[in-house]
């Protein structure tokens, strides 16, 4: 066990799993599941503080992108990443490079 300090995952709430869940796999039959393992924790139903940290930054920059009115391609332009990236950056899945933040030399290429 890690002696590194984790809090609550803010997706499955640290319940380690979500629900109830429908399964399509194209031609095959539906299907309902009562749960699937979180993917956001892995279903441990925990995050690192450094990782709920760059949840929370992520929260605040699409806050302040939708009171701008800015759509994430056009956030995702401006930066000069992809919008897949800014997807996961304000979803916290991956940190803020220093040349994408907001107002380094990289913004607005």
């Amino acid at each position: 066990m890690t002696s590194e300090a984790t809090v609550p995952c803010e997706f499955c709430k640290g319940k380690g799993s979500t629900g109830p869940v429908h399964i399509n796999r194209g031609d095959a039959p539906h299907e309902w599941r009562e749960s699937m393992p979180c993917r956001d924790c892995a279903g441990t139903g925990r995050w690192t503080a450094e990782r709920h940290a760059r949840w929370q930054a992520g929260r605040k920059m699409r806050a302040e992108r939708l009171a701008r009115g800015e759509s994430l391609r056009e956030a995702a332009q401006r930066m000069g990443i992809t919008p897949a990236r800014l997807c996961d950056i304000e979803a916290g899945r991956a940190a803020l490079a220093p040349a994408e933040k907001p107002g380094s030399d990289g913004e607005g290429r």
